[in-house]
């Protein structure tokens, strides 16, 4: 049975409101990598999808949302650039 990338992360990953999920399968290594953005908080996490109980994150605080937008198009931008695609 063959699952598009985008299925197996809806299966897997639960999305919540306000957050971009990616996911990458270079090297057959399923890894995905979510941002979400709350006010001048970005909250990143990553992993490989297998293992979606135990993602990493990592919490980064703003002076203002503006600057909290830049960073999350500038992260999104170098995801892409890695072979990350967005899951709609």
């Amino acid at each position: 049975m063959h699952i598009e990338k985008s299925e197996l992360a809806s299966l897997l990953i639960k999305k919540e409101p306000n957050q971009r999920i990616f996911i990458c399968t270079n090297d057959n290594h399923y890894k995905v990598w979510m941002i979400k953005r709350e006010g001048n908080e970005v909250v990143t996490k990553w992993g490989r999808i297998e293992l979606s109980k135990k993602l990493q994150s990592k919490t980064k605080i703003f002076g203002d949302g503006y600057r909290a937008s830049q960073f999350i198009m500038l992260k999104v931008s170098e995801k892409y650039a890695k072979g990350y695609v967005e899951v709609k």
